[in-house]
């Protein structure tokens, strides 16, 4: 290839990678930051319920028997299946599921039931999670987002190839080539994370969208849930109808124990409960193969009810290939069960992940800056609506966690003025960002105004909900005082980043100045 034919390759690989970024770039950037909390979901679960404001308990110390028996000798759950989930990282209660009646829960320390809140009253956590993946706009949204997904596929690699075949100077001195280098430098380093998130983030949006319709077709119009297709449902289990004594469930969860005694059990399934046919089904996770079971494959143990006899017992590495392979699909981007060391790592690299997209809308929107020069002030549109979507977001989210706890949980239709308040604060900061001409002082007030949310945060949460810091601590309930000490530090952290924000061009100009002497060229 000629010099002439290479560089018009440069240039025209460089034109389709800044017009697909800038495209792309703000729906991953919103899908990123969502999904730092959608990660963290199962906390502020707990967080947000006054019902689940309830003491740890070692789930080998709840009486389980004599908090579910009442319920399990009903006539109504006789020759039926029960679904029973324990205590777990995202939960710190025991659910009864049951056809003939509403989900119950309990307070496993108590044993007693407890109301807990609806989707209805509250929701904050999964609203943050169907944001990541674009669901408020329904099946249109998740597809967006997965198709974004799909550009920053795209992205990725052209970006590694510009990198190869042009020649970067990272000595440089001026602006736009300083946000090029950063832009570089974190995706190269965030690269084989971000590229598994975006892969499978595709797959789940774009694949659950799919589904439906190519199930029909396999089915031939008996079923759209691919599921259905992939698990059949089993035979129901023949009752003998010969009344019988079961052994308890503490007794035959102990015994299940020495089958496979890595499995973190999770949730029971009993069968037929009562009859002489009664099983009792423990699924579970096994926190030493993660990426190969919690999610598509579940090992289960399989125990007679009557005598605790081994029926079955299905360990992780006993699904097949591709069973194995959707579950790491799924699981890299879900984490599900994770420890928090694990999940905050994942958070750093999506935190970079952002950044670096931020540096790379900051290099496009100061080279169409630069055509001004300085001569009338800047008044870009494209650089407003950036600016309430990458930085008017923060105080959004912080709004939203304030709201939670102001609203009282009584009050009708609470998930919609909870969430419809975040959308109208949201579209507000995208007028503040018209009304200040300014775009640097525009982003410097929207970080001050996060940070004091977010410090009111665990304030307004201790005030409403009747427990301070204190109460928390002494009551074991670490993973709420856990979740109001991160809103503290995220605050304190964005009132840091506030003040070195320049408060116009020319103190950004000498903010991203080299202290050395040297400059060089893109």
């Amino acid at each position: 290839m000629n010099t002439n034919s290479l560089k018009i390759l440069k240039q025209r690989l460089l034109r389709v990678h800044v017009t697909c970024g800038i495209t792309v770039s703000l729906l991953m950037y919103m899908s990123l930051f969502f999904g730092i909390f959608a990660i963290f979901k199962p906390y502020i679960d707990i967080w947000e319920k006054p019902s689940l404001h309830i003491s740890y308990i070692d789930s080998s110390k709840i009486d389980y028997s004599s908090m579910l028996e009442p319920y399990l000798s009903k006539e109504s759950f006789k020759n039926s299946e029960i679904d029973i989930y324990l205590p777990g990282s995202s939960s710190n209660t025991i659910e009864l599921y049951h056809d003939s009646i509403e989900e119950i829960v309990f307070n496993p320390r108590t044993g007693k039931e407890i109301h807990e809140e609806k989707s209805d009253v509250s929701r904050l956590g999964r609203f943050l999670n169907i944001m990541h993946y674009g669901r408020p706009l329904g099946e249109v949204g998740s597809i967006v987002f997965g198709l974004s997904a799909v550009g920053c596929l795209f992205l990725l690699f052209g970006g590694l190839i510009l990198i190869i075949i042009i020649k970067y100077k990272n000595n440089v001195n001026n602006r736009m080539a300083k946000f090029s280098k950063w832009h570089r430098k974190i995706f190269l380093y965030v690269f084989p994370v971000l590229f598994l998130l975006s892969l499978t983030g595709a797959i789940m949006n774009i694949g659950y969208s799919i589904t439906p319709p190519l199930s029909y077709i396999l089915s031939h119009g008996e079923t759209t849930d691919m599921g259905d297709l992939i698990n059949p449902k089993k035979e129901k289990l023949k009752s003998l109808n010969i009344e019988t004594p079961m052994l308890s469930i503490n007794y035959l969860l102990k015994e299940a124990r020495k089958y496979n005694s890595d499995l973190i059990f999770q949730d029971l399934v009993l069968n037929n409960w009562g009859d002489k046919s009664a099983q009792i089904s423990i699924q579970g996770f096994n926190p030493y193969k993660p990426f190969l079971n919690g999610l598509a494959n579940e090992p289960t143990i399989i125990l007679s009810a009557v005598d605790a006899s081994l029926i079955k017992n299905t360990k992780t590495m006993d699904a097949s290939w591709d069973l194995l392979l959707r579950n790491i699909l799924y699981y890299l981007h879900i984490l599900w069960d994770v420890d928090i060391i694990t999940r905050i790592i994942v958070v750093l690299f999506m935190l970079f992940s952002a950044i670096a997209i931020a540096f790379g809308v900051m290099m496009f929107l100061e080279k169409r800056a630069t055509k001004f020069k300085g001569s009338i002030p800047f008044y870009d549109g494209l650089e407003k609506l950036c600016i309430t979507i990458m930085i008017g977001c923060i105080p959004a989210v912080a709004f939203i966690f304030n709201l939670q706890w102001l609203i009282p949980f009584d009050i009708l239709n609470r998930v919609i003025w909870v969430e419809g308040l975040f959308y109208l604060f949201w579209l507000l900061t995208f007028v503040w960002s018209f009304y200040r001409i300014s775009s640097h002082k525009t982003i410097k007030e929207f970080l001050y105004m996060a940070s004091i949310l977010f410090i009111l945060a665990p304030v307004t949460h201790w005030f409403n909900s009747g427990f301070n810091p204190l109460e928390l601590y002494t009551q074991n309930m670490n993973v709420i005082l856990n979740v109001d000490i991160s809103l503290f530090i995220l605050g304190i952290t964005l009132y840091f980043f506030a003040l070195k924000v320049p408060n116009n061009r020319e103190e950004a100009k000498t903010f991203w100045q080299n202290k050395s002497k040297n400059k060089g060229t893109i």
